[in-house]
């Protein structure tokens, strides 16, 4: 093939234009320090770099909310802490004026100190962050608390707000002031017992916190020690209260227990036996039993049965003997190891005492005396004076002795009524804590002693109702319905262990308190007096203090101690977010350093690799254009163009 002039000038110029594109190509490399200019450099290695620019950019992005988010937690924590500060110094308050050396001044002053405190937590609760309430939820331009002669309001909602930390990864950031400061932490009156009494009509299936009554076989029994006689007692078909009184005194005196009396305690809340003295004896009678119960001087627990003379002298030593029966052997026995025959110590016809009697033909002329002076062990056997043949002795008058236990062990019956145990003249019966019903009066509270009469001050946020008992309200449920019906958000009703009324905060945007409206303290006596929130606790203290209310302030000792617990709880929570944040924060770190060296690697060039590189590309141009310059020579026709 012939190669003419113009093939060897085109291929000149395309092997040129090669040669000035990869020096311009590696010129504008070594311009820009990067590989990539455009994404036809390398389609591979830009899908690359847009991934890693992407996530470095989502990078930033959580690295600044984590900044906006740490910041708001902190202001969120300094706010927590003066509240924490401000409820411990109240709570110190409360411990110290619950004491009685305190007087009304003292007290006075520090209802001051205390009001100054609760400003610092509605002024705490109502921290801004950059104009914005940060304990508001959403509405970070509502002023979150708002004080008023009742209570407290939240004016704030319960918007979360939450900021993006890592890729799936979301950190609340706000603390809402509800459940900080209004929101209820107990219910009022939840564990109170104002100790329902029992009367007649008492339902025995309330009893024992409503456990009743072992009715399976439903006996037990009494036992009256002084005469060794024992009568089963049933109470099978009892219903009531009264029904169990009617049962054991019937079975009593059919059984041959005359002298004990069942009733209703004068407790209130409990049954109780009352037992009188029986002046009958029998040889298990015991010792202890005799002189109404003061027993008989066994120290030195002896006496002489002796003539004028001396010449019978006989020391009767009753150490260790327990009953009547045991003195009597004991002397009868003694008698006859000295050598006194046919003189018998035995119980007297009326089994009232003990006789001695001499039946000798012609008697011994004994009679009885006391070791010494100070001692009393036969007077007190009722055996002082002269065998004349016998020696009448004085009644011992035994004091009651008796015993109540169960019929068979694994019963409960006797427990169950409150009566098991040995008593003598009384045995008063243990509480039979009966449940609280809606049908008692409140006659029947605090053990039948009553509630008094007078006002229960309600107020719930800005909202105010006094419910006066002494009016049309009879019975529990009475009560219930009027503080029900008093159009505050609240429920009252009897609590789960069925001993006292509980009131419970509906609106857990606004303080509940519940006080005595005056003097007669019914809402202390009904054991509602109280809040359960934390602004709630620090204006009930406040008041508490003004009015010289002891047993209030130091009912407050404990729900303070609540109180504080709930904002600790918060700030704990705080403290846990910030503790997650910065550990993201430094994972976010190492993140980012990550993706910039894999950005780095894909995206800029080799620097010593792109000047050897643009070395070449100049020095390949600089000979392609010698070159061409000798092949290209001059002819006649360029110097006649």
């Amino acid at each position: 093939m012939r190669v003419t002039n113009e093939m060897i000038a085109n291929q000149v110029v395309y092997n040129l234009t090669q040669n000035i594109n990869r020096f311009y190509v590696l010129q504008n490399q070594m311009s820009t320090n990067r590989r990539i200019n455009k994404a036809s450099d390398d389609p591979v290695g830009t899908i690359k770099d847009l991934s890693y620019r992407e996530r470095l950019n989502d990078l930033a992005q959580y690295k600044s909310n984590i900044a906006i988010g740490q910041t708001w937690l902190s202001t969120a924590d300094s706010a927590l802490n003066d509240i924490n500060t401000a409820i411990t110094n109240a709570h110190s308050a409360a411990v110290e004026m619950s004491n009685d050396t305190n007087d009304a001044a003292a007290r006075e002053a520090s209802a001051n100190e205390v009001q100054s405190l609760l400003d610092q937590i509605l002024a705490a609760g109502n921290s801004q962050l950059q104009g914005n309430y940060i304990f508001s939820g959403y509405r970070t331009r509502t002023q979150p608390f708002e004080s008023t002669s009742g209570g407290v309001v939240y004016k704030g909602d319960s918007g979360a707000i939450n900021y993006t930390i890592d890729s799936k990864a979301k950190v609340q950031i706000n603390t809402i002031g509800s459940d900080l400061l209004t929101k209820p932490f107990a219910v009022i009156g939840a564990t109170t017992d104002i100790q329902p009494g029992i009367v007649a009509t008492t339902p025995l299936t309330t009893l024992n916190h409503g456990r009743g009554v072992d009715l399976i076989p439903g006996t037990f029994t009494v036992k009256d020690i002084n005469l060794n006689n024992t009568v089963t007692v049933s109470i099978l078909g009892a219903t009531t209260i009264d029904d169990v009184i009617q049962a054991i005194n019937l079975q009593l005196n059919a059984g041959g227990i005359t002298n004990v009396t069942a009733s209703l305690g004068l407790e209130g809340n409990n049954l109780r036996l009352v037992a009188t003295e029986n002046p009958t004896i029998s040889l298990v009678t015991p010792l202890t039993s005799l002189n109404h119960g003061s027993g008989v001087d066994m120290q030195p627990g002896k006496f002489v049965i002796r003539n004028q003379s001396g010449s019978t002298n006989v020391t009767i030593d009753l150490t260790g003997d327990v009953t009547v029966g045991d003195a009597i052997a004991s002397i009868n026995a003694q008698l006859t190891a000295a050598g006194v025959l046919n003189v018998t110590a035995t119980n007297n016809p009326g089994w009232t005492g003990i006789n001695i009697t001499d039946t000798n033909a012609i008697p011994l002329g004994l009679y009885t005396e006391e070791t010494s002076l100070y001692d009393f062990t036969a007077a007190n056997l009722g055996l002082t004076g002269a065998i004349d043949p016998v020696l009448n002795g004085q009644d011992v008058h035994p004091g009651p002795s008796f015993e109540v236990a169960e019929s068979a062990p694994g019963e409960t019956t006797g427990a169950d009524i409150g009566l098991l145990g040995a008593f003598t003249r009384n045995q008063i019966g243990k509480g039979l804590s009966p449940q609280l019903l809606p049908t008692m009066t409140l006659a029947q509270l605090r053990n039948n002693n009553g509630i008094p009469p007078g006002g229960i001050r309600i107020a719930q946020g800005d909202a105010t109702v006094t419910i006066d008992t002494s009016v049309g309200i009879t019975t529990v449920q009475d009560l219930l319905n009027a503080i029900n019906n008093s159009g505050l958000a609240i429920t009252a009703s009897i609590n789960a262990a069925q001993t006292g009324i509980q009131i419970t905060n509906n609106d857990p945007t606004r303080t509940l308190i519940v006080s005595n409206a005056d003097n007669a303290r019914s809402a202390s006596a009904l054991g509602v007096f109280g809040s359960t929130d934390v602004l709630g606790n620090m204006m009930l203290l406040v008041a508490s203090l003004h009015n010289n209310d002891r047993s209030a302030i130091s009912a407050l000792v404990g729900t303070l101690d609540t109180a504080l617990n709930t904002v600790l709880t918060h700030r704990a929570s705080t403290g846990a977010k910030v503790i997650r944040m910065e550990t993201t924060l430094s994972r976010l770190d190492d993140y980012q350093l990550n993706y910039t060296k894999l950005l780095s690697d894909v995206e800029d060039a080799d620097i010593t690799k792109l000047i050897t590189d643009l070395a070449m590309a100049e020095n390949a141009y600089q000979s392609a254009l010698n070159a061409a310059a000798k092949i290209i020579q001059p002819s006649l026709l360029n110097f006649l163009r």
